[in-house]
């Protein structure tokens, strides 16, 4: 999908076939790293447990901070669900219009319970967890939340969450509380 790069690897190659092993090459190496906006906090500011997470200091497995933060999320879903609020009947005030307009305020241990079964991922997790070095914060969160995860699960399940917007507001806060402990 590169042709200028297949063709600069060509004559890289056919150098190397001339030159044998004492060839060395001057192609750049592409490589990604594991969460670099976090991974360049972690190295400034020599923060030892988050270069741990993003894969900076030497350890004998590969760190996912995504999934790390996603299994946290999933153990406060699972307090909610035991501990959490309940649903309450609320009401809304157009301040234009004056019209009120009644609905459900969901309660954590129903927020949690769509959640759990939706299925908490590093999929879900992971673009918040990403723009959290850009400034991203629980508000930011809770877009990326809805445009990434619900609204594509709201088309293929249109009942795959009680409220989308609720949902999403509900995860970016724990989101934001996960990743500060991770």
């Amino acid at each position: 999908d590169s042709p200028w790069m297949f063709l600069a690897f060509c004559f890289e190659w056919k150098k190397y076939l001339l030159e044998g092993n004492s060839f060395k090459s001057h192609l750049p190496v592409a490589f990604d790293g594991s969460c670099s906006g976090l991974q360049h906090f972690s190295a400034m500011l020599r923060d030892k447990i988050g270069g741990t997470a993003v894969n900076l200091v030497p350890q004998a497995q590969v760190a996912d901070i995504y999934k790390m933060v996603a299994e946290k999320v999933e153990e406060l879903c699972n307090i909610d669900l035991k501990e959490g609020t309940d649903d309450e009947n609320a009401e809304w005030v157009n301040p234009s219009t004056g019209e009120v307009r009644h609905y459900i305020k969901y309660g954590t241990r129903s927020l949690a319970y769509d959640w759990l079964q939706y299925g908490i991922t590093r999929k879900v997790t992971k673009r918040s967890v990403m723009t959290l070095a850009y400034g991203s914060k629980e508000y930011g969160f809770s877009e990326q939340v809805y445009e990434d995860i619900i609204m594509p699960a709201m088309d293929k399940n249109p009942d795959a969450f009680r409220s989308p917007v609720q949902a999403s507001k509900y995860m970016a806060k724990l989101i934001w509380k996960a990743v500060q402990s991770v």
